[in-house]
């Protein structure tokens, strides 16, 4: 009996055991996996689509105008934003960006954008334009020169004749190209110096050659006028007159002459007015004077006697001439100015130019000392 029980203990720590150990939870239905949606596929295989349509239809039509397409780039945005929303409503989906496919469709983007600019730089600026320009050119100038030949108080005093013209709108074809209202046309002419005296009559010539070519239907809207270098005179003047815009091309002849650029030139250098240009003459007389006097005597010459030199080589009179001088005297007659002689005017009032001051002697050089005299020879005293 006792053996019993020691055989029933066991089990009943076993169950004991069993009894304390926790119990597992309950199994629950399976989750179903999410579905991972990248955000930008869908866009970008749109994009690629749109530019390799629209490169086709490039080539096939090339007046197709991409730069007003891909201002509609924000579009990309909108399909997007669409993309987005609809993947959001599905259930069990998973929302991933693509920013690499974002990235590209810009790049895209831009190179749909860059493609047409480059075929719009080569229409304003590439070889069909300048041969579009040189050809309406020589063609404009052939006729403006017909034009001017009908003028017979001007032609004469014409030396060259130029036009140059500026498209502004876009060109396909060279041989096709006619001029537009945004185009510039301008017309060069040149004309001989001495033609005209004053700028009134200058005036008059130009306004005359513009109503010719107006006559004529030119379509200049520029009109450029300047005396030619051709015979001209280092001390003359020249005209210059730049007309732009009707209303200047229809003011008259007075009007014009209001606006006509003088110079006048002397030694290569042109100045405004007249005062000016005598002012630089006497100024360069009197470097020339002063450097004379500087290599002779080593010194700056008086003030006085440079101005005395520039009025008598004026050829002005003996009384203009003294009367110019400071510190000499009002009457005219030989006088020293300043320790120099000479003679501001000797018939001042018979008008008789006076002859000019000679410069101031150099100072005499120092006498030389006198030799000492020889001692006297001894004399022989008798013993």
């Amino acid at each position: 009996m006792q053996e019993n029980y020691n055989q029933a203990a066991p089990e009943q720590q076993n169950g004991a055991a069993r009894g304390s150990a926790p119990q597992a939870a309950p199994r629950t239905a399976q989750e179903t996996p999410q579905k991972v949606r990248r955000v930008g596929t869908f866009a970008f295989g749109l994009v690629l689509i749109a530019a390799g349509v629209l490169a086709i239809v490039h080539v096939l039509a090339p007046g197709l105008d991409l730069i007003a397409i891909v201002k509609f780039a924000p579009a990309v945005l909108i399909v997007l934003g669409v993309e987005v929303l609809i993947y959001a409503a599905m259930p069990n989906v998973k929302l991933k960006y693509d920013f690499l496919s974002m990235f590209v469709c810009c790049l895209v983007l831009l190179f749909i954008g860059g493609a047409s600019s480059i075929g719009l730089l080569w229409a304003d600026y590439g070889p069909n334009r300048s041969y579009a320009e040189s050809r309406l050119s020589r063609q404009y100038e052939s006729l403006a020169g017909q034009t001017l030949q009908t003028l017979p108080t001007v032609k004469d005093n014409i030396s060259d004749v130029g036009v140059s013209v500026d498209l502004n709108h876009a060109i396909s074809n060279s041989e096709d190209v006619t001029l537009q209202s945004s185009d510039h046309v301008r017309l060069y002419v040149s004309i001989y110096p001495d033609a005209y005296a004053n700028p009134q009559d200058y005036a008059s010539a130009c306004k005359a050659m513009m109503d010719a070519c107006r006559t004529a239907g030119l379509p200049f809207n520029v009109y450029q006028f300047a005396t030619s270098n051709q015979g001209f005179a280092d001390d003359g003047q020249t005209y210059e007159l730049n007309v732009d815009g009707p209303w200047r091309q229809q003011a008259s002849a007075e009007a014009l002459a209001k606006s006509v650029i003088t110079e006048y030139w002397y030694n290569g250098d042109s100045y405004s007015t007249q005062e000016h240009r005598e002012q630089a003459i006497q100024q360069q007389r009197r470097d020339k004077l002063s450097e004379s006097y500087q290599d002779e005597y080593g010194e700056y010459p008086p003030e006085e006697w440079l101005s005395e030199q520039l009025l008598l080589s004026d050829g002005m009179t003996g009384d203009s001439a003294a009367s110019g001088l400071a510190g000499t005297a009002g009457e005219a007659g030989t006088e020293g100015v300043s320790g120099m002689e000479g003679t501001a005017g000797t018939a001042g009032d018979t008008g008789v130019a006076g002859t000019p001051g000679t410069p101031p002697e150099a100072p005499n050089a120092p006498a030389a000392p006198d030799a000492p005299d020889a001692p006297d020879a001894p004399t022989n005293q008798a013993a």
